[in-house]
């Protein structure tokens, strides 16, 4: 994850962590919430090219310890909700504002957790989600 604009989150790092692959990432952003340095991997400052070398060197220089490491983030990134339940989760809070609008409370049952969002689109336009989420 050597990014340098400073991402939410970052999630394809959690999803390399998922294959229990150590990481190296810069410390910008929310990386640093998930990326526990010298636990699952590095935090580097970003700019910083050669410190952002020696730590991938390092890792693969050190198999054992990769492993480790590795096996340390696969435990670590079950821990986070995976992407499926935060998909449904925004498509409740899309929901709510859509129902809000038209003053009907939605029931959220299974059966609407399948909408899509091209039919989201075509009951509110986003100017009307903005204006009901805010």
């Amino acid at each position: 994850m050597p990014s340098v604009w400073p991402e939410p989150f970052g999630v394809s790092g959690v999803e390399m962590m998922h294959h229990a692959l150590p990481m190296v990432g810069h410390d910008v952003g929310g990386i640093s919430e998930w990326l526990l340095d010298g636990e699952v991997g590095y935090l580097v400052p970003p700019f910083r090219p050669k410190l952002l070398a020696e730590k991938l060197d390092f890792i693969l220089s050190s198999p054992q310890r990769a492993a480790q490491m590795g096996q340390r983030a696969l435990t670590w990134a079950r821990s986070f909700p995976d992407v499926s339940a935060y998909v449904e989760q925004v498509e409740g809070l899309l929901l709510r504002a859509v129902r809000g609008k038209a003053g009907v409370r939605p029931n959220l049952g299974a059966s609407q957790r399948s909408i899509s969002l091209r039919a989201l689109q075509e009951e509110a336009s986003i100017a009307d989600l903005s204006e009901n989420i805010g």
